[in-house]
């Protein structure tokens, strides 16, 4: 990464947790581009999680030993920036980054072609996805679209560069010919339907050369050099090569079982794909969200084959802007991004929080006021025309609910408030602290690390400030809400656990 942040910029510390439920496929590659870019990582393997949407309840849900893992792991290393790839691992992480003084930001790595309706109740600081059709499915589960970022599709390095290889000097290199090209992936297909494969392959019309990657399967590799000859087809054989993401590179399509290793080559390589025989409700998921894209075909069994084949053949290549892009790298980059502006970012949810916050609390406030301006006695002349909302007939049509909102914003606004005190004795304790080495250090000569100390009792006074503004604000919040619920009645009561919730969320999860 010759234009990457590494060259520029102290290493970042990243925390990569991943659980059962996170995609391997995903997570081999983005490990191996923080490590290349010089990125101190630490991957965290919490196991299983549950997909249960409740994300607050995620300590129950985790189990203790998960918990006490992840909890353990932030307080003795903290990161600069924390990444994970699956919804509830992202979740945890937000909630650790909520209840933390100094939180690290979460970057959530979507690597699914259709991201589903869970990435909506995560809050993560920053979501990437393989592409734009990824990002608009984002998008639609509830995601904020300011913080999301295609990045490209995540696979092998040695494939991403390969990408970036013309396809016809690939093809000029090793001698593949001019005409159409398709790659066959055979390893593991067993030999019945290694050969019902090639049989079909022998029906396909445009005639193409076949390359067969065998991989380490020495049973396919043998049972093709038996067949292929008596199908009269033209074909190459290849294996367990260094030379093997060149050859994928000079193939127009590639034929395969629809798993994620051999979707991220295709996808990097800029080749379409016949997906051979998806099983179970996830590949066929996958085979359809890749043919909304006009990027492959099924082929539900092997006789199917050459009809799926013939109308890629016939589609000119790929040529986007797509090909070759290594989203693994990319993320690599926007971890240290985030990780050199993590207080800028962590600033950016707050803020929005607080303007939701505040919003609500408007609305609530403004809705009383309302009514108690539509129940009092007339006085002086008062205009009776439009533009007055309402919303029933009386006084007390619409006051439990006003009441039952601005309860929840009182206790909203109370759990930051007792979030942010705590925050302010924190952030002063760690400014004497830093303080007190600086003197020290002076006292020793020592001018660098004084320097250093200084510079973050600074920041922690800086903090402390920052949260002194808000303690401000919210003190003024707390003042509208109960003079609101006075207006409203006596009568308020405190509204049942659960209720609201996806009021509660508009307003910002985390307090």
């Amino acid at each position: 990464m010759s234009d990457s942040p590494s060259s520029r910029e102290p290493a970042p510390r990243v925390l990569v947790v991943t659980s059962a439920s996170s995609p391997g496929a995903a997570v081999t590659p983005v490990l191996a581009a923080l490590e290349a870019s010089g990125a101190e990582v630490r991957a965290l393997d919490v196991g299983r999680m549950s997909p249960h949407p409740g994300w607050r309840l995620w300590e129950a849900v985790l189990g203790e030993l998960a918990e006490r893992r992840l909890q353990q792991e932030l307080a003795e290393s903290p990161p600069d920036v924390a990444l994970a790839f699956d919804p509830a691992a992202v979740a945890a992480l937000t909630e650790a980054r909520d209840d933390a003084l100094d939180g690290a930001p979460v970057v959530a790595v979507a690597a699914d072609l259709e991201p589903g309706a869970a990435w909506g109740e995560t809050d993560a600081d920053r979501y990437l996805t393989i592409d734009d059709e990824a990002a608009v499915a984002l998008s639609d589960a509830g995601v904020p679209g300011d913080r999301i970022l295609p990045v490209g599709p995540l696979g092998e390095r040695s494939f991403a560069e390969a990408a970036r290889e013309r396809r016809a000097s690939v093809r000029e290199r090793y001698k593949l010919g001019g005409g159409p090209i398709a790659l066959v992936e055979v390893a593991g297909l067993g030999s019945e339907v290694g050969s019902q494969v090639a049989l079909q392959l022998s029906l396909v019309k445009e005639r193409p050369l076949f390359l067969f990657d065998a991989g380490g399967d020495a049973d396919a590799a043998q049972a093709l050099r038996a067949q292929v000859p008596t199908l009269e087809i033209r074909a190459k054989l290849f294996g367990t090569t260094r030379d093997a993401p060149q050859l994928w590179r000079g193939a127009d399509v590639i034929i395969a079982r629809p798993k994620p290793r051999a979707i991220a080559r295709a996808l990097v390589l800029g080749a379409r794909m016949v997906a051979l025989s998806p099983e179970g409700e996830g590949e066929e998921a996958v085979v359809t969200a890749l043919e909304r894209r006009d990027l492959a075909r099924p082929a539900s069994n092997p006789l199917l084959l050459s009809s799926a084949l013939e109308p890629l053949l016939a589609k000119p290549a790929r040529d986007d802007d797509r090909i070759g892009a290594d989203g693994a790298e990319t993320v690599a980059d926007v971890a240290w991004v985030v990780a050199r502006d993590r207080d800028q970012v962590l600033g950016e949810i707050q803020t929005a929080r607080q303007k939701a916050r505040s919003a609500r609390v408007d609305a609530a406030t403004q809705a009383v006021e309302s009514q108690a301006r539509r129940a009092r006695a007339a006085g002086d002349l008062e205009d009776l025309g439009a533009g007055e909302p309402t919303s029933g007939t009386g006084a007390g049509a619409g006051a439990g609910a006003d009441r039952a909102e601005i309860d929840d914003l009182i206790r909203q606004v109370r759990k930051r408030s007792e979030s942010q005190k705590k925050r302010l004795v924190d952030a002063r304790q760690a400014a004497d602290s830093w303080q007190k080495h600086a003197d020290k250090a002076d006292a020793a000569g020592e001018t660098a690390t004084a320097s250093a100390a200084r510079q973050k009792a600074e920041r922690e006074r800086a903090r402390m400030h920052e949260v002194l503004g808000e303690l401000a604000e919210l003190e003024k919040e707390m003042k509208r809400l109960k003079e609101a619920r006075a207006a409203a009645g006596t009568g308020a009561s405190e509204r049942p656990a659960g209720a609201r919730q996806t009021s509660s969320a508009a307003g910002g999860r985390g307090g």
